[in-house]
């Protein structure tokens, strides 16, 4: 059955692109071998959507230009947040309290241990009041904090897979767009 096969497919190609972490080389090799397999499959859209999304999070590109909120509703584009400085961006949500509070004692603990990094958060999906709040309750650095209005542009674009994900730039370009937030080696 056709069907079965573009999804047996699909899930090939999505483990592969979201798994094996291969080289862009090698990643594109096997995309074009997928396209040779399965040329019309109804999942073509979403599959080279995320390759392509891969791709631009690759080292030495720049971030991707996602429109975010500053602490003040102000429009700011992701690829306009720390020009200047090396950074690690991680993501959080209000609605996961357990994991918040984790990350909150992760990132302090980087804080001391890298302090050259600027870490800067970018909540994913909670009401801008809520998120106010959170920020507020915190202790977070306003100035560090950000607010996705999309989030679903937010989690294709830079891949975002897990709870931990981080991508960490230097002056803007990406020196790793697939880091874990527990296992950062920063120089």
């Amino acid at each position: 059955d056709v069907y079965k096969r573009q999804n047996l497919y699909r899930n090939i190609v999505m483990h592969y692109l979201l798994k094996v972490k291969d080289s862009p080389e090698n990643s594109s090799q096997f995309m074009n071998t997928f396209v040779s397999y399965s040329p019309n499959n109804s999942h073509m859209r979403e599959i080279t959507k995320l390759h392509n999304d891969i791709k631009s999070l690759q080292p030495n590109n720049n971030l991707p230009s996602i429109r975010l909120l500053n602490i003040n509703g102000k429009a700011i584009r992701l690829n306009e947040i720390a020009l200047d400085k090396q950074a690690v961006f991680y993501f959080w949500s209000g609605s996961y309290q357990k994991h918040l509070s984790r990350t909150l004692t992760q990132i302090s603990l980087l804080e001391k241990q890298f302090p050259s990094y600027t870490f800067i958060g970018i909540n994913r999906n909670t009401e801008y009041n809520a998120w106010l709040k959170i920020v507020q309750e915190k202790g977070l650095s306003p100035e560090n904090q950000f607010r996705s209005e999309n989030f679903d542009e937010l989690k294709t674009t830079l891949v975002i897979d897990h709870l931990n994900k981080s991508i960490v730039t230097n002056k803007g370009l990406i020196t790793n767009g697939f880091a874990d937030l527990y296992s950062l080696r920063l120089k």
